[in-house]
């Protein structure tokens, strides 16, 4: 399937109306609103080809983007136990999240139709 083939990530704004709705509440709320916005990025990741989701972006690595999700993951992991975690610590996973959703973004406007799609 190429992107042109999926109506979610390229013509429309779903995962982006999603996102729009929950992230600022997120950011009020960050032990709330990680699970949301942290979910709304492994659903886009999952709509990607097996190498973006690697990390291949343009033929070069990306490790920012793994690390990013993999350490939201790891507070998301934390807060489902009911671990104490501090304000920056709620703040940077709120940061990982955005940093991620933001590369994934780019990647869909830069790879989402035609010749250059990720999935042809």
């Amino acid at each position: 399937m190429s992107w042109d083939e999926n109506p979610a990530l390229t013509e429309g704004d779903e995962y982006e109306a999603e996102w729009e709705s929950v992230v600022d509440d997120a950011r009020e709320d960050p032990r709330e609103g990680l699970p949301a916005l942290l979910d709304i990025v492994e659903r886009l990741l999952a709509e990607y080809d097996p190498g973006v989701r690697a990390g291949v972006v343009d033929g070069e690595q990306e490790p920012g983007l793994i690390v990013d999700v993999a350490a939201a993951r790891q507070v998301r992991e934390r807060i489902d136990a009911g671990a104490e975690l501090d304000d920056e610590e709620l703040a940077s996973a709120i940061e990982n999240v955005e940093a991620a959703y933001a590369a994934l973004r780019h990647a869909v406007d830069r790879y989402g139709e035609g010749e250059g799609a990720v999935n042809r």
